[in-house]
């Protein structure tokens, strides 16, 4: 008890560590399953499944770091189930193929300044990944030479001086 505070994820890689890769067995058996990479990289490069503790399709992958912090999933990760992927705090999710951040409907879901590479390109939109439009708050890190165009309405109305409106952000030329 208690420690919860200080240790806010199941895998978590510590300031300036370098970089760190999983490549075993990569089971996600929470509704919030957490890797954080603070001014790192973390790898995983096995197939991330879904739990059997969890109800099927609930199991959600956390990703969350500081703005130096990046996250590559070069597995298939098809098997994490409909719950999809959450990216908060300044972490960067690298993937190439849609396989990688669950299939091409998989849930993305941006809090907090996170950002998504979709690498070479291989995204132009977000497609059939359901998002989180009303309270989007991240960015796209666009390769050079590559496109990614948001053809969905992002963020809300503002209500009150108090109330965030979510925003988006762009990394690359």
């Amino acid at each position: 008890g208690g420690e919860f505070e200080r240790y806010r994820a199941a895998v978590m890689s510590a300031n300036g560590s370098g970089t760190h890769t999983f490549s075993g067995a990569f089971v996600v058996d929470s509704t919030d399953a957490r890797v954080q990479a603070n001014s790192s990289t973390i790898v995983i490069s096995s197939n991330i499944t879904e739990g059997p503790t969890v109800t099927p399709g609930t199991g959600v992958l956390t990703l969350d770091g500081d703005f130096a912090g990046f996250v590559d999933l070069t597995g298939d990760n098809t098997g994490i189930g409909t719950g999809g992927i959450r990216l908060i705090g300044g972490v960067q999710l690298n993937v190439s193929n849609h396989n990688q951040l669950g299939g091409p409907t998989a849930p993305l879901k941006f809090e907090g300044g996170a950002t998504l590479h979709p690498i070479g390109g291989f995204m132009t939109t977000f497609g059939t990944h359901p998002i989180n439009a009303t309270s989007f708050s991240g960015g796209i890190n666009v390769d050079a030479g590559q496109q990614f165009t948001i053809d969905q309405a992002l963020g809300r109305p503002l209500d009150d001086a108090t109330d965030p409106v979510g925003s988006i952000g762009k990394r690359g030329t």
